[in-house]
C-alpha cells in the first residue's frame, strides 16, 4: 500500500512539473509568435523599400553630359532626360530592345541611334568598353 501511495505522490509531482513546463512552453511560443510578427512586418517594409529602389531610375553621375555622345544635341538630351535617361551609364547598358523603346519615346529612328553608336560611345565615355 505504501508503495502505491508513493507512486501516486510521484505521479502528482510529475504532473505539477509537466504543467509548469507546459505553461513555460506556451509563454515561449507566444514570445516567438510576437517576434515572428515583428520580423514579418520588417520584411514587408524592406520589400517595399526594395521595390522603390528597383523602380527608381539610376542616379546620374555628377557632370554627365549626354551631349558628349555623337548625335545627341541639346534637343535630344532634353527628350532623353524627360524619358528617364539620366546618365551615360544608362545608355551604355541599353539592349537592342531598349534602343527601339527609347527611339519610339523620343521620336527618333532607332537606326539613327545605332548608326551614331550611342551605346558604344556611352560605354567608352564611362570606361565600360
Amino acid at each position: 500500500m505504501r508503495e502505491l501511495q508513493s507512486q501516486v505522490v510521484r505521479a502528482k509531482q510529475e504532473l505539477v512539473t509537466a504543467q509548469v513546463d507546459l505553461r513555460t512552453a506556451r509563454g515561449e511560443a507566444d514570445n516567438l509568435r510576437a517576434e515572428l510578427a515583428v520580423a514579418k512586418a520588417r520584411m514587408e517594409e524592406l520589400e517595399g523599400e526594395l521595390k522603390k529602389v528597383q523602380s527608381a531610375p539610376p542616379a546620374a553621375a555628377a557632370g554627365d553630359d549626354l551631349k558628349s555622345i555623337k548625335g545627341i544635341g541639346p534637343k535630344y538630351e532634353k527628350m532623353l532626360r524627360a524619358a528617364g535617361v539620366t546618365g551615360l551609364s544608362v545608355i551604355a547598358a541599353w539592349t537592342e530592345s531598349d534602343i527601339d523603346t527609347i527611339a519610339a519615346k523620343i521620336g527618333v529612328k532607332a537606326d539613327k541611334i545605332r548608326r551614331d553608336d550611342w551605346v558604344g560611345n556611352a560605354k567608352r565615355l564611362t570606361g565600360l568598353a
